[in-house]
């Protein structure tokens, strides 16, 4: 029997509307709790002191950057006292976002209240060419909102918070109807009209971070991780940890399932397990290298806590955060008030404004609550779309269920940093600019064994980019480039590096970064930088004939210098749980190499104990660089994996040497 089309169609409407339906009919989730170590009570904010009519202008016309898309507008709201300091960066940023597609416009911030703001970005909005979202850099006004919270259980309480949600409803009336105690005057307290958001908006406010250092040298710094990041040239692993705290165990799947969106399941390390999810643990994963951090736990502005069976609640402060500087770029904080940006030394900003080349972008809340329902936010993620844009997607389709709640949980939400950024990058992504009148040579960032192609553009303004020649892959960490058949003339070329297949959950793989000395590896190295790899006996790196770039790992005999016949390097990973891994790596043995054991290995550990072993003999190994490797799967209660080189036995001379190790996923 056939089914009419229109019945299907019916059937398809149905099918989404029920599934709509069933997610909105989810239990809500424990609500995030204040909780300061010290026992304080949550402050009351102080009205913001910014008043009167906007003073500043606009330094920059959308008209000279030539882009073809006005609804790719973004204002840039830079405050009068950094303008200057941070005017280099500030145009490098810029030019990053023209190359990005967005139009950028820059207005120049010098006084006037959050309401006048709000009017000028929503003349911004209703022109012609439209604007898309706001980025707001140093310290800018904002609104502050009080409500009698109530998330689904009941009257929990009055709470006020600064709201960001003002700047991005541009057409929506907010009102200060009631000013007796709790109340106060100066503090809205209700919305009508159209409430949905019309705009995004992001904030780098770091004149309250003076644990990590002064505003105009953070600023700067910022604006280096944020290019560093787009041309690749700062990049952690493609890979997620989700980490949650006793209270949301039962949703750690729903959250794993969300983020897996963006990187695939087998990219996703999850820590969920209330006797796992400790402060110690959590630090410990820190070092690790993900892009993104996602995490549940209840707190305050300056940490959070996570609940140990054995003594109560431990603390994880933002000078954690300072002090170990995880690779993380990416944090999610369903955390209560952690990104409260009007608290001096507030989480979301000491992990977004981190020293070196740690931290870029947090969301997460100014108040009690959170990002409830988040697949809303990580599907427009996983398909292109900006943290901004992602945001006002998520916001908009939650507040359209129009569940009495939704204010409570979502009132105080804010992006912290970049809110242009995409985390989904399926298309090769510019690796570095250069002008030339001639021929482009030059040393541009790259990644051993990654696939790099040289491309040029006469006009910037209006980007048609052509390829230089075909793809290259890269042997070192820089390689030189020229274009010897462009026309004459200035052009401006890019290097872009095509993402494809599995990430490398190994560090450090080709052993090019040194330890403490040339023998040493960084992460290869016990306590280089952290006690997730180790080396023993006899191993160390040399640069005697790397398969790619200069070093290696080396396994030496006797000859090397000491009376030991042994040694290897091992590393570890997280890993998934039935999940297939592929080992691979280079080896080399010297033609008068000898070993009773000579092996290449993974185990699988659960909790710190070995579980299981997966080894490939490497008895055939001789004066010609090989590659060996071999699959193994992940037993049911593991969680990581040591790759390990081990020979034992080793003769008088020569040496097994080894490079470019790898373990992925297999997809």
């Amino acid at each position: 029997m056939s089914i009419s089309p229109w019945l299907w169609a019916g059937l398809a409407v149905w099918i989404i509307g029920s599934t709509a339906e069933a997610a909105k009919e989810r239990p809500l989730p424990v609500v995030t709790r204040w909780m300061d170590p010290l026992g304080g009570p949550k402050p009351s904010h102080e009205a913001p002191a910014c008043t009167g009519s906007l003073a500043g202008r606009l330094i920059t016309d959308a008209k000279l950057m030539g882009a073809s898309s006005g609804s790719n507008r973004v204002c840039l709201v830079v405050h009068s006292n950094v303008l200057v300091a941070i005017s280099n960066k500030l145009e490098s940023y810029r030019q990053a976002l023209c190359l990005d597609g967005w139009t950028p416009v820059v207005y120049r911030y010098d006084s006037g209240s959050a309401e006048s703001l709000r009017s000028y970005l929503a003349g911004l909005y209703a022109a012609s060419n439209s604007l898309a979202g706001a980025v707001l850099i140093g310290a800018i006004p904002y609104a502050l909102y009080e409500m009698m919270d109530d998330f689904g259980y009941g009257d929990d309480g009055y709470e006020d918070f600064p709201c960001d949600l003002f700047y991005m409803d541009l057409d929506g009336s907010w009102h200060d109807l009631d000013n007796e105690l709790p109340y106060a005057e100066g503090k809205y307290d209700a919305r009508s009209g159209n409430l949905d958001l019309e705009i995004w908006v992001s904030r780098m406010k770091a004149d309250n971070l003076s644990s990590l250092g002064p505003e105009i040298p953070l600023l700067n710094a910022y604006f280096d991780k944020d290019l560093a990041y787009r041309a690749g040239r700062l990049r952690p692993d493609r890979r997620a940890l989700v980490f949650i705290d006793d209270d949301w165990a039962d949703y750690g799947g729903e959250d794993v399932e969300q983020v897996g969106r963006l990187y695939g399941a087998g990219n996703v390390v999850s820590v969920i397990n209330p006797s796992a999810t400790v402060m110690t643990n959590y630090l410990s994963r820190l070092s690790n290298s993900y892009e993104l951090v996602f995490v549940k736990s209840h707190g305050y502005p300056l940490g959070h806590s996570f609940t140990n069976p054995s003594v109560g609640f431990e603390w994880v402060y933002c000078r954690n955060y300072r002090e170990q500087t995880p690779p993380a770029l990416m944090y999610s904080f369903f955390v209560c008030s952690g990104s409260d940006y009007s608290s001096d030394g507030y989480l979301a900003g000491a992990a977004a404004f981190n020293l070196t080349n740690a931290g870029l972008v947090c969301w997460g809340s100014a108040k009690t609550g959170g990002m409830l329902y988040d697949e809303e936010f990580y599907k427009p993620l996983a398909q292109g779309q900006s943290i901004g844009g992602a945001f006002v997607q998520w916001f908009n389709e939650l507040q359209s269920w129009g569940y009495f709640w939704m204010p409570s949980w979502t009132y105080g939400m804010v992006v912290i940093g970049d809110g242009t950024l995409r985390l989904n990058r399926t298309d090769p992504t510019p690796s570095g600019l250069e002008v030339s009148t001639q021929a482009a040579v030059s040393e541009w960032a790259t990644l051993p064994g990654g696939c790099y192609r040289l491309q040029a553009c006469s006009d910037l303004a209006h980007p048609a980019w052509s390829p230089c020649g075909g793809a290259i892959t890269a042997s070192a960490y820089g390689v030189s480039l020229a274009d010897t058949n462009g026309p004459e003339g200035v052009r401006t070329y890019r290097l872009i590096k095509d993402e494809s297949g599995p990430t490398n959950l190994l560090r450090n793989a080709g052993f090019e970064a040194p330890g403490n000395t040339d023998s040493d590896a960084y992460h290869w190295t016990a306590g280089l930088p952290d006690s997730y790899a180790g080396k023993w006996g006899n191993a160390a790196r040399e640069s005697w004939r790397a398969r790619e770039g200069e070093w290696e790992g080396v396994v030496k005999t006797t000859w090397g210098g000491t009376h030991e016949n042994f040694g290897g390097f091992w590393q570890e990973s997280a890993v998934n749980a039935l999940t297939t891994y592929q080992a691979s790596a280079w080896f080399w043995a010297d033609n008068t190499w000898t070993a009773a054991v000579q092996e290449f290995k993974v185990e699988f550990y659960s909790f710190g104990s070995c579980i299981s072993t997966s080894r490939l003999l490497l008895n055939d190994v001789h004066a010609a660089w090989t590659q060996k490797a071999f699959t193994a799967t992940a037993p049911v209660s593991a969680n990581a994996a040591h790759v390990v080189v081990n020979v034992s036995g080793a003769g008088g001379s020569g040496s097994l040497q080894f490079d470019a190790v790898e373990l992925k996923r297999v997809p």
